[in-house]
């Protein structure tokens, strides 16, 4: 992996690395579980979740709005998503919200 190899940028290696493990196991490559995924690709796996449900993209015309999207990431934590990291989220939305 290109980014294990910049030393500036190792540390962010494993999380890169796991950001497609879900929390029930059934993610790749690795097939980690739970705390054994590294807390940064816990957090970036919502992230990216959030982005891709709210944000434009070429192969879709509409965007759902940020409620959605947090309302997905609720709905798959504790199976896709660390449950711990998906509350945060969800507090961040309602203490951040328009």
């Amino acid at each position: 992996m290109l980014i294990a190899a910049t030393p500036v940028l190792q540390r962010l290696a494993s999380g890169v690395r796991a950001q497609h493990e879900r929390w029930d196991g059934r993610g790749y490559p690795d097939g980690l579980t739970g705390q054994r995924i590294p807390f940064a690709a816990r957090v970036v796996a919502c992230a990216d979740a959030f982005d891709a449900i709210t944000s434009r993209r070429s192969y879709m015309t509409r965007s759902s709005p940020h409620r959605a999207a947090v309302e997905a990431i609720e709905a798959d934590a504790g199976t896709h998503f660390d449950p711990q990291v998906a509350a945060a989220v969800r507090g961040a939305y309602w203490k951040l919200r328009p």
